[in-house]
């Protein structure tokens, strides 16, 4: 098992690789639709949610535009943070989801965690820290990359401990004390081949931060790759996504 990376590895790579990728990258711009579409399926606008790993703020953002009002973000990190700041006005907390000391005992109906899990070593204990702060009949929302056979230098130069088998999640989830509501794969149409070409690119190519026409025209096809991307949503099999989906509910 690979270790997990510390913080400053992450700002590192905020600050000099995945630069505008949350913005513009078509594959986590698809993920936050998804996520939306089932934060507004199983919460409504008035229940308390913290988005937990919420980076640079992008999603809270796009929850406060959706009209969610009692929202909350947290990360490990104090640099995505003070980022965050700049697109979300609401409380934000510098949570490490395996510290239970970091919790500030306050309870939420709904913790969004995506593309979390996957960098944490012990993610038991990470999953048991997110069930003691919902709220009971609190539901959790879970993004990670699916199956340890689809491994590539992205998942290493990304800083991910494992990518997750078909039941493994589930499992952890079931013994924290969570009853499993949904799960589904996402990725598997369009996206495996899009996937393959990234693989071949190596990530620090695909992050490359290119200027004038270049970027333009980067930022033109990844726009294009988001729409063509919506539908991957219309088949959730598990056969050949790349990411997996979970979304579990606290009794």
């Amino acid at each position: 098992m690979k270790k997990e990376k510390d913080i400053s590895y992450y700002d590192k790579l905020r600050r000099e690789e995945w630069k505008e990728a949350a913005d513009y990258g078509p594959s986590t711009r698809s993920r936050y639709r998804i996520l939306l579409n089932l934060v507004k399926q199983y919460t409504s606008v008035d229940n308390s949610i913290l988005d937990c790993g919420c980076g640079t703020g992008n999603f809270l953002n796009l929850l406060v535009q959706q009209g969610f009002k009692n929202l909350s973000g947290s990360d490990f990190s104090a640099e995505a943070l003070a980022l965050s700041r700049n697109k979300f006005r609401g409380p934000l907390h510098r949570i490490d989801l395996t510290q239970e000391s970091d919790f500030q005992n306050i309870k939420y109906d709904a913790i969004v965690c995506s593309e979390v899990l996957e960098h944490i070593e012990d993610d038991q204990l990470a999953i048991n820290n997110l069930h003691n702060s919902l709220n009971s009949g609190g539901v959790l929302l879970i993004s990670v990359p699916f199956s340890m056979k689809y491994w590539s230098p992205h998942d290493d130069f990304s800083g991910h401990v494992r990518r997750y088998e078909n039941d493994g999640l589930e499992e952890k989830l079931k013994k924290a004390g969570f009853v499993i509501l949904e799960s589904f794969g996402w990725g598997n149409l369009i996206y495996p081949v899009y996937h393959r070409l990234l693989t071949k690119t190596g990530p620090s190519k695909v992050m490359n931060n290119t200027r004038g026409m270049l970027r333009i025209t980067k930022i033109v096809a990844a726009k294009l790759l988001f729409y063509v991307f919506y539908f991957e949503g219309l088949m959730k099999s598990k056969k050949r996504a790349r990411r997996l989906f979970v979304i579990a509910k606290k009794v």
